[in-house]
């Protein structure tokens, strides 16, 4: 009896709701916070994760798109900043991934990404807490994340008058509804 008692808690258990479909998200977001720890070595496998046509958004510290702007407008370069970035930084983090939701081929995913990130040149360190809301498509039989919302938060304040890129947030999202 303690015997399988042992196994059983001791055992690498998968959460609650995976099923296949989640899991292979979770090994997109594994492979990219493998490549935020690791360094610039693992660029593409990180990369790998990420469609042609992906796009980042700066939350601005707010859940209200009203409020977001477009930081990367394609892949070449967020590319291009995550290259910089991991040159001079490395990255000491840890990801949760609180929320999940999967359609047949769309997918929404909120991480919390939380840790150090240490200057490669002089060793200074600054905390990391960041906040992201992920949309994946499904293309053939992969998950590949096609937009994040970086420093998401967690209010609705903050964006009491529309930004000027609110028309671009607007026409995404109506797109996005559009394909669920």
């Amino acid at each position: 009896g303690f015997c399988l008692l042992f196994a059983i808690v001791t055992a690498k258990v998968a959460h609650a709701a995976d099923t296949p479909e989640t899991l292979l998200i979770r090994q997109v977001l594994n492979n990219d916070r493998f490549a935020m720890r690791r360094g610039i070595e693992h660029l593409d496998l990180a990369l790998s994760g990420y469609a042609d046509n992906f796009v980042v958004y700066a939350g601005n510290n707010t859940g209200d798109p009203r409020g977001w702007s477009l930081l990367y407008e394609n892949k070449e370069i967020f590319t291009d900043a995550l290259e910089a970035d991991l040159k001079a930084n490395r990255f000491d983090i840890t990801r949760a991934v609180p929320h999940i939701l999967v359609g047949d081929k769309k997918a929404i995913v909120t991480t919390i990404d939380s840790g150090q990130v240490i200057d490669r040149q002089n060793g200074t360190f600054r905390e990391l807490n960041s906040q992201r809301l992920w949309i994946f498509r499904k293309i053939e039989e992969n998950w590949l994340a096609t937009a994040f919302v970086q420093s998401l938060g967690d209010s609705l304040d903050g964006a009491s008058q529309p930004s000027t890129e609110a028309p671009e947030i607007k026409n995404l999202l109506e797109r996005e509804k559009a394909g669920w």
